[in-house]
């Protein structure tokens, strides 16, 4: 089979593109800093750094017992300190406290900027829920977490919301009312509250916008599309092939890794396909003549590795099973030269399912809207042996909205 040696050039041909990397600087404790590249991937996660110092070198994995800060532009700054972290959780009922007040923990922790200035905002993660923390430099207030938990009373579900009370004695600018009532716990408002503070103060600040680092993210696809599927035979004999436009339809589920480079999907699609093709054999006494015509419903399930060239470039290439329902009917004939006389049979055979290889690019026109051409690799057809080898490739272009 060809397709091995096609994956493995095409894979080769994908990790040429190499990661990106973006440019960065971490300090050490001793208060060096070291410019250079950052490994493009998750900035949150302290532990996961690959850092150069000059675009040849190779990456290293930075220690976060070694450094004390690191950055990326204006897109994140990092910096650890020794604060009190609750451990409570929110994210649903089964994990809500008893206790309104917070679970205090002592943590050494890489605090990630949201706002700098003489008020500063921050956030953590803890255990997947965002903690928020500020601090004034102006009241010498270190960073401090902000407490917002629900918690369980007899039964009803209460909130203790004591980080607007903080905000609201804290941030006091010319009479201003800098924090109202309806201040929520989350990234948008509470930022909006600690800039309108540096504002009034007329304090210099610096808002970092968090671009470029991910977690894994989910997308969910459906497509629509025409495939261009030949029905041939390789017997060896005087054999025709069969093309045909067909419609087709699937779903996608892929993941995109934190770099944005790497990714993996899993798709289900539809096909309906009709055709008939011969297979002529002349031997001295007689001619053969075999019909073998197909009706059937495809139904292929796929999976393998995606990467993406560029934002709006991606190319993928997997395996997959491939069902058939319905059948093909073989129709045997022989014919004496120079006469019309004929006789033969005929014979039924299932669709059965067979593993193929497949090979794709996509170009995103927007974030919902997207194109694909996609080719399947000699797709078998029956369930058993028949002494020939019936295949279906297809080449596909469609369609797809992202959800």
């Amino acid at each position: 089979m060809k397709f091995p040696i096609l994956l493995v050039a095409l894979m080769a041909t994908l990790l040429s593109f190499g990661q990106e990397q973006v440019s960065g600087y971490y300090i050490k404790n001793s208060g060096e800093r070291i410019n250079g590249f950052f490994k493009e991937g998750d900035f949150y996660n302290s532990e996961s750094l690959y850092f150069k110092s000059a675009e040849n070198d190779e990456y290293i994995l930075l220690s976060p017992q070694m450094i004390k800060e690191y950055g990326i532009g204006d897109q994140f700054k990092f910096k650890k300190f020794d604060v009190k972290i609750d451990a409570s959780q929110s994210r649903s009922a089964r994990t809500y406290s008893t206790n309104r007040d917070p679970d205090w923990q002592d943590k050494m922790v890489f605090l990630n900027y949201i706002v700098e200035g003489d008020a500063s905002l921050y956030s953590y993660k803890v255990d997947g829920e965002t903690k928020y923390f500020y601090s004034l430099a102006s009241q010498d207030i270190a960073p401090t977490q902000l407490v917002y938990k629900k918690y369980t009373n007899n039964g009803a579900v209460l909130e203790n919301n004591a980080y607007r009370q903080d905000l609201f004695v804290k941030l006091q600018c010319n009479d201003e009312n800098i924090v109202g009532g309806g201040l929520n716990y989350n990234e948008s408002s509470l930022k909006g509250a600690v800039t309108r503070y540096n504002e009034c103060k007329k304090s210099q600040q610096t808002t970092y916008n968090h671009k470029g680092s991910i977690g894994i993210t989910s997308v969910f696809t459906v497509y629509i599309g025409a495939n261009y599927s030949t029905f041939k035979l390789d017997s060896g004999h005087d054999t025709d092939s069969s093309s045909e436009i067909t419609p087709g339809a699937g779903v996608e589920y892929a993941l995109i890794f934190p770099s944005k480079k790497w990714g993996v999907f899993a798709r289900v699609e539809y096909e309906k396909f009709k055709s008939e093709i011969q297979d002529i054999e002349e031997l001295t006494f007689q001619t053969r003549i075999k019909t073998y015509k197909i009706d059937a419903n495809y139904f292929s399930l796929s999976f393998g590795p995606r990467y993406y060239i560029s934002p709006k470039l991606f190319a993928d290439a997997g395996f997959g099973f491939n069902y058939g329902s319905g059948e093909i009917i073989r129709q045997h004939n022989s014919k004496a030269p120079n006469t019309d006389i004929q006789y033969g049979g005929k014979d039924t055979y299932d669709l059965g399912m067979h593993l193929y290889f497949s090979a794709g690019f996509g170009y995103v026109i927007n974030e919902k809207f997207s194109v694909m051409a996609n080719y399947a690799f000699d797709r078998n057809t029956i369930s058993k042996e028949i002494g020939t080898d019936l295949k279906n490739n297809k080449f596909s272009l469609n369609a797809r909205y992202t959800f």
